[in-house]
């Protein structure tokens, strides 16, 4: 598939296992970023993303890769990237589906990691296999590459039950018959989609100037690099020269939570890798994460992790950190 062989000339490692074929590359951070394709049927390919990254790569598509439709679903994490002149975000549970060709400027995940899955689309190729077992699923191409276009190369699916439904099965289904399920399940994707129009609220959101996205990145920056202080809204609009609302909305789009929501779960984040990883006192957790008292430190982790620091140290049981809390620490 020539999207493999272009992503692969990006710096990912490429390796072939039955049935699949798996892009992956090893980041600064020490973590391992991959991409996981199955074919599925002649045009369609299923991946699974999995990515530890604020940096998130495009390759450069040929003119017959720009003709293939991608859909796409966050599971956890966030995508970012600019679109037709406006910044666009893609959180956990959205959806969407864009024609592989369509330029997306500065791609990102701000939260520093994201999971989902795709699915990728030859129309040609697909519909030649399609028109005598499934004819409904080759309108349905049709009219899905004409929505898209219509909405100048991406748009947002609006989400319902079914489709949550179906997405949330992928994510679980048995090795032994992925390939047959999939192909199933896809099939009922696709015709579902047509019962959707794009999602209209996307459509209305607020869009930013270019220096706002680039105050509240610096402002998150700095935040999360100084997780021992405490930094206030005031204290952060006046120094970055960014208006209160704008910052505050602006932070939300980004990052998914409001700002003090945000730097929350940050730190309790932060505090699960110094419990689970370091040999320091709650005490000196506390005063590593900016809390002048332990029992406000304490009252604060268990509102977010559901049990007292010391609770959690003494747990056999542990919660992985992105299913938890959905944000990325800084080492």
């Amino acid at each position: 598939m020539k999207i493999i062989d272009e992503l692969h000339s990006k710096g990912f490692d490429r390796a072939s296992a039955p049935s699949m074929t798996i892009l992956s590359r090893n980041e600064e951070n020490g973590e391992k970023s991959s991409m996981v394709f199955h074919p599925i049927m002649p045009g369609v390919y299923f991946v699974y993303n999995n990515f530890h990254s604020q940096e998130a790569v495009e390759a450069d598509y040929n003119e017959d890769t720009k003709k293939m439709i991608e859909i796409n679903h966050c599971r956890r994490g966030r995508f970012g990237c600019k679109v037709n002149g406006r910044q666009v975000y893609l959180g956990e549970g959205e959806m969407e589906a864009n024609l592989v060709g369509v330029i997306r400027e500065n791609p990102e995940f701000p939260l520093g990691f994201y999971a989902g899955v795709e699915i990728l689309i030859d129309p040609e190729p697909a519909k030649a296999y399609l028109k005598d077992v499934f004819p409904e699923a080759v309108e349905q191409i049709d009219f899905l590459g004409w929505q898209i276009r219509r909405e100048n190369g991406a748009m947002f699916i609006r989400s319902l039950p079914e489709i949550n439904h179906i997405l949330n099965e992928m994510y679980q289904v048995d090795p032994k018959v992925e390939t047959y399920y999939l192909k199933l399940k896809i099939l009922e994707l696709l015709l579902l989609i047509r019962m959707v129009t794009p999602e209209e609220e996307k459509a209305q959101k607020r869009y930013y100037r270019q220096q706002d996205y680039d105050k509240v990145r610096a402002i998150h920056k700095e935040v999360v690099s100084h997780p021992d202080r405490r930094f206030s809204v005031p204290q952060l609009v006046q120094k970055y020269g960014i208006g209160q609302t704008t910052f505050q909305s602006c932070f939300s789009e980004i990052y998914g939570k409001p700002y003090y929501t945000f730097v929350k779960h940050y730190k309790m984040h932060k505090a699960i890798h110094y419990i689970e990883e370091t040999e320091h006192s709650m005490a000196e957790i506390a005063g590593m994460l900016g809390y002048d008292n332990p029992s406000k430190f304490a009252a604060a982790f268990r509102s977010v992790v559901g049990c007292s620091p010391r609770e959690y140290k003494k747990s056999s049981e542990r919660m992985e950190h992105l299913t938890l809390l959905g944000v990325e620490i800084e080492e």
